[in-house]
């Protein structure tokens, strides 16, 4: 973190508005993401149906776990990592996820899927030692958490090689799940516009906060 960043996190600081502001945005995202487990927990018992996909039909599955866990969190990390320099991109980070995990709650609730013929589950020890609650889950579909968060990454990156690597680190995630059968194509396409949706209504909400602090 330069010069330039450390100055803009004290000034931001120095405000009590903000202090309390980051607090409740940091409170929230954790209270959504511990609902978010306890959901995917629930949701994995629940049945569903099974979708007939012509493209997972024409695709041998083969088994990409580790190259997708790397390529997901590689790209979540490097997101964190230049986010979290600026307290304009940090806040607004922060309720996007929330509101992404709000909107993924809500899809799953409303359109409740089995997994796709063929499945080999995904192995993400990431996930599975948190929000699957060491289990391997199969359920947790619509729409791709994967797909959806890494393109949230790329739209609150700012520079255009940065948003070049999320973006292109998205796709190769969103084809390595299809290939493995861990999603249908539905689940894959819906998830940038839901990821564009939490980041329109997140920067809607601390526009002013972004504008003023990035």
């Amino acid at each position: 973190m330069n010069q330039h960043h450390q100055d803009s996190w004290k000034i931001y600081m120095q405000s009590r508005r903000n202090r309390m502001e980051l607090i409740v945005i940091v409170v929230v995202t954790l209270c959504v993401l511990y609902a978010m487990a306890s959901f995917l927990a629930w949701n994995e018992n629940r049945p569903g149906d099974v979708l007939n996909d012509s493209l997972l039909n024409m695709i041998t599955p083969r088994d990409f776990s580790i190259f997708t866990g790397l390529l997901t969190y590689g790209t979540i990390t490097f997101g964190l990592i230049i986010l979290a320099q600026k307290p304009g991109t940090f806040t607004v980070s922060l309720v996007a996820v929330s509101i992404i995990c709000s909107i993924r709650m809500f899809a799953m609730y409303m359109v409740p899927l089995d997994p796709p013929t063929g499945i080999i589950p995904l192995r993400d020890l990431m996930l599975e030692n948190s929000f699957y609650s060491n289990k391997v889950m199969v359920r947790d579909l619509f729409f791709s958490g994967h797909t959806s968060n890494t393109f949230l990454v790329g739209l609150l990156l700012q520079k255009k090689n940065h948003k070049q690597i999320a973006f292109t680190s998205c796709f190769l995630i969103a084809c390595l799940v299809l290939v493995q059968h861990v999603h249908y194509t539905i689940d894959v396409l819906v998830a940038p516009f839901a990821a564009y949706l939490s980041y329109f209504i997140a920067r809607t909400i601390l526009g002013y906060r972004t504008r003023a602090l990035v």
